[in-house]
């Protein structure tokens, strides 16, 4: 072997070893930073919610409502709250449902109305009028309009100037058919009239 190769051969083997010391153990050591994070637990508030879904016109018992622990920052200022009422329960006893209450949703006295008031009269908008239309299943769309819809009740039939169809009302909300104040009667828990 020529001593310029042999030489080559020993200053790349003595670098590989130092590269192979210096990676190993030498130089600074590795620090490693590890990073603890607390957790915080937000403040709740006691909130009142519907454990299940409370129909139009539907009475509340203490069996529909709950208690629920809701994050403070997202408690609105017109939920219940047991800070602020704390025997919500026993008073919204015998309540009525203005408006359907879904499972789980924070309750609100605007959606409800004191029973010692007419349920009309709470869902009738001041200066608004109800008025009492009678329907066959044929003339109400076979049964497929609920309370909520809004409809146009058209008159049709034959008059002194004319026959024809004339629209009589137009946008009109449903408030109840016959005793059902929910949707399809499910919701309210009341049977349909006979």
């Amino acid at each position: 072997m020529k001593p310029a190769r042999i030489l080559l051969l020993s200053v790349a083997i003595i670098t590989g070893g130092l590269a192979a010391f210096l990676a190993t153990r030498g130089g600074d050591p590795v620090t490693q930073v590890v990073q603890t994070t607390e957790v915080v637990e937000e403040a709740k508030l006691q909130v009142l919610i519907a454990s299940d879904t409370i129909g139009v016109g539907q009475r509340l018992t203490s069996s529909l409502v709950s208690w629920q622990d809701w994050p403070e920052g997202a408690v609105r200022p017109e939920y219940i709250t047991s800070e602020i009422i704390p025997d919500a329960i026993e008073q919204m006893e015998g309540t009525v449902a203005r408006f359907e209450i879904f499972a789980g949703e924070p309750i609100r006295e605007t959606k409800l109305v004191r029973s010692d008031q007419g349920y009309l009269s709470a869902v009738i908008q001041p200066g608004m009028r109800a008025v009492s239309v009678a329907v066959t299943a044929e003339s109400g769309a076979g049964g497929y309009i609920v309370p909520n819809d809004r409809v146009d009740i058209v008159r049709t039939g034959r008059a002194a100037i004319g026959s024809g169809t004339q629209t009589i009302l137009a946008n009109i909300k449903v408030l109840a058919i016959g005793i059902r104040l929910g949707e399809a009667g499910a919701s309210a828990g009341y049977p349909d009239p006979e």
